[in-house]
């Protein structure tokens, strides 16, 4: 099976979050893997369980990264080895460690660019973005992200696409420049109600309202926020909701309207102590004490 199959998975940030199918099936790929046959598909399948395990057990995903590396170098299969190492990049940024996480992506570039693989391409350019931007090196994360764009639109790929319009919104969003920020995050905007991620229209009515609050257009801004409060609500998503509640508490706070801020805020905490997020409480109780002062 081809490496490209997974190619609407979201990494990020903004992360970018989403799983395919495939995530359903992963624990019989964890227990049976050492019993399949070593070819191509078990390099995928290795690559796979590295990719679920990307963000969430560093140790764990380069294994099956190594793993599939080494496999992929026995039997010369240049998919394997190259997203071998565009995965080991992605968990060594998320474990901190940017030096490596750049080496390892860059290992990709030559068979990415000898194969014409414009997805590929796309990915490799949102790493090397993600890193960047992460290391406040806003110039180079600026055109690494447009790259992402140019080469999601040669691959067709309107995920990557709004991921990459997206996380050059919030680049310009970081350097106060709204007129910008909000031109990318419209853009984002409209390919996400193309594709029908509602998540993903959610993180961004969530960025929009961000984007007004700071320009002190209070009523827009609350405008935004409750739209993706809405629909993060209908998702049921427990952690999305509440940093939807603490930003619109936020807002309230600002605003003066201190009782709304509380009510919301107990809400918020609520839901952080059920899901045991210890930095959303420190968060949430730090607001709520601004609050209720």
């Amino acid at each position: 099976m081809s490496r490209l199959t997974f190619s609407g998975l979201v990494l990020a940030l903004l992360f970018m979050n989403i799983y395919n199918g495939w995530c359903q099936n992963s624990d019989t790929y964890e227990q049976n893997i050492d019993q399949l046959p070593d070819d191509t598909a078990k390099v995928n399948k290795l690559l796979n369980l590295g990719e679920k395990y990307c963000a969430i057990n560093n140790q764990k995903a380069l294994f099956y990264l190594q793993e599939a590396l080494f496999l992929a170098n026995q039997l010369n299969y240049n998919q394997g080895i190259t997203w071998s190492y565009l995965w080991m990049g992605r968990v060594y940024y998320y474990k901190d460690e940017y030096e490596l996480a750049i080496t390892s992506i860059h290992k990709s570039k030559k068979l990415l660019e000898e194969t014409k693989d414009d997805f590929g391409l796309a990915f490799y350019y949102f790493a090397l973005g993600s890193v960047s931007k992460v290391r406040g090196n806003h110039v180079n994360a600026l055109e690494e992200f447009q790259q992402v764009v140019h080469f999601s639109r040669l691959a067709g790929n309107q995920l990557y696409e709004s991921a990459g319009t997206s996380a050059l919104g919030m680049i310009h969003l970081s350097r106060g420049e709204f007129a910008q920020a909000s031109k990318y995050m419209n853009e984002s905007l409209a390919l996400k109600y193309e594709i029908d991620d509602q998540k993903g229209i959610a993180n961004t009515y969530n960025t929009l309202g961000s984007i007004k609050e700071q320009q002190q257009q209070y009523d827009s801004a609350l405008y935004f926020y409750q739209k993706g409060y809405e629909i993060r609500m209908a998702s049921g998503s427990k952690r999305a909701i509440a940093n939807s509640l603490r930003a619109l508490a936020n807002l309230d706070i600002t605003m003066g309207r201190y009782q709304d801020a509380i009510s919301k805020l107990e809400e918020t905490i609520d839901y952080y102590i059920e899901l045991d997020e210890k930095t959303g409480i420190c968060y949430a109780k730090m607001h709520l004490a601004l609050a209720l002062n």
